[in-house]
């Protein structure tokens, strides 16, 4: 069965704006941005990771948040133009009447990390979570109907 994904929801000058990932979004963010969802958001992650690893324990979570869109904006992994485009996308894309432009301009020196941190928690919430039992599945060598992974 389908997992819903509680969408993330950002409020700007006094207005609320939900934040969603479908495979529409996924859709137009491509179309727009000419680039691969994942190529865009790998390096996310493993900015968010690597903060994580680094400051394991910590209660800022806003910290955490400004280090790891320091890291990745850093890393010049992700432009802006690529964070306006999945924000853009994540509000409804063509489904709705904001340009990737307007919906840049409702970001914000002051409001930048907020919306980066909910827009990629949603991301990755969005994706599905590993299975526990994956390592139990897995064919056991000495399983006649097992395929090689070398390909034996």
């Amino acid at each position: 069965m389908a997992k819903l994904v509680k969408p993330g929801t950002v409020e700007i000058n006094g207005k609320k704006y939900r934040l969603s990932f479908t495979l529409a979004t996924i859709y137009d963010f491509e179309q727009e941005s000419g680039k691969r969802f994942l190529e865009v958001v790998k390096p996310v992650i493993e900015a968010i990771v690597e903060v994580r690893e680094a400051v394991v324990g910590s209660d800022n979570m806003e910290a955490v948040g400004l280090a790891a869109v320091t890291r990745f904006v850093d890393s010049g992994a992700v432009s802006a133009s690529d964070v306006a485009t999945l924000f853009w996308a994540a509000l409804g894309g063509t489904e709705q009447e904001l340009t990737v432009r307007e919906a840049a301009k409702l970001i914000t020196p002051a409001n930048a990390v907020e919306i980066f941190r909910t827009l990629f928690a949603t991301a990755v919430g969005s994706l599905p979570e590993p299975k526990e039992d994956d390592a139990e599945n897995e064919p056991q060598e000495d399983d006649p109907n097992a395929i090689s992974s070398t390909g034996n």
